[in-house]
């Protein structure tokens, strides 16, 4: 089980929408320079930045990452993922 199958589930225990969360956490880690944020930052970009590697890795996760890099607009691509329950959204307002 991968991490982000991980995190998914555990967003669906909180009643939201794990997959779609997910991939918007990817898109807007891929647009936002988090390496400028310290330790904290290089975390998240590690751990929201998927890589090609021997184990299958859902498409639509890469899709996610090419559409940050292309600076689509996230929250209209991932319209289930409501403002306020991503990942990123937690963390900003803890720091």
């Amino acid at each position: 089980m991968t991490i982000y199958r991980l995190l998914e589930d555990e967003f669906e225990r909180r009643g939201i929408d794990g997959k779609e969360c997910m991939k918007k956490n990817i898109c807007e880690t891929a647009m936002t320079f988090l390496e400028d944020e310290g330790l904290v930052g290089e975390l998240l970009h590690l751990l929201f930045t998927p890589r090609k590697s021997d184990t299958p890795l859902d498409s639509e996760y890469l899709q996610a990452l090419e559409f940050g890099r292309e600076y689509h607009d996230c929250s209209r691509i991932y319209k289930s993922c409501l403002p306020g329950q991503g990942i990123l959204d937690q963390i900003s307002k803890i720091i």
